[in-house]
């Protein structure tokens, strides 16, 4: 069993925050998966994932096999995960945390989020202010989803910009592509008009 010490807000284990994705690879020493446009390194033989922002640096860590006894998550030297929800909260402040909408319960000063459900109960841990990022990310990404469908093969270059912009969205240009939130690229002709759009969290 692998046992981490969890610091709110700085490292879990070996693993810091802000440590690059090659050092956290090595300290993981397991046959990973990237996924999530190679946002995320998933250690599916441990369950746990390790999520990296743009620069490739540890921003959060997953774990999501309590199930199989892999691994022993401790705060202050006490085992918080795995836990049953009961004996969380009976270390662990249940006042500090908010209940979301998909049941898990999120602690913002920490950066932790932790459920319980029938199939398998996850904990997740972030550098400082990772959760209010991740509500931003959401956000932008509901947005994004409800604007996606108005943009059509052949549309002229100012509209899509319009429909984007007017939502306060920023726009990046290289050459023949527009980008929005990192996560929308379109690309336009020679007319400049719609040729293709993809969108990728």
């Amino acid at each position: 069993m692998m046992i981490f010490e969890w610091v709110p807000n700085e490292s879990v284990g070996e693993l810091v925050f802000g440590m690059n994705r090659e050092d956290c690879r090595k300290i993981m020493d397991s046959e990973y998966t990237p996924i999530n446009n190679n946002s995320t390194d998933v250690y599916y033989t441990i369950f746990i994932r390790l999520g990296y922002d743009n620069d490739d640096l540890l921003r959060s860590v997953e774990f999501c096999g309590n199930e199989k006894g892999y691994y022993d998550i401790r705060y202050h030297g006490v085992t918080i995960y795995p836990l049953t929800k009961r004996q969380f909260f009976g270390i662990m402040d249940k006042n500090l945390f908010v209940k979301d909408k998909w049941g898990l319960y999120i602690n913002y000063k920490f950066n932790l989020s932790i459920g319980w459900d029938d199939s398998a109960n996850t904990m997740l841990v972030g550098r400082l202010n990772y959760m209010h990022d991740a509500d931003i990310w959401l956000e932008e990404t509901k947005k994004l989803d409800t604007l996606f469908p108005q943009l059509k093969k052949g549309m002229d270059r100012e509209k899509s910009r319009k429909i984007l912009t007017g939502h306060q969205y920023k726009l990046s240009q290289n050459g023949a592509t527009d980008s929005y939130a990192e996560y929308l690229h379109i690309t336009f002709d020679e007319r400049n008009l719609l040729e293709s759009a993809i969108i990728k969290y």
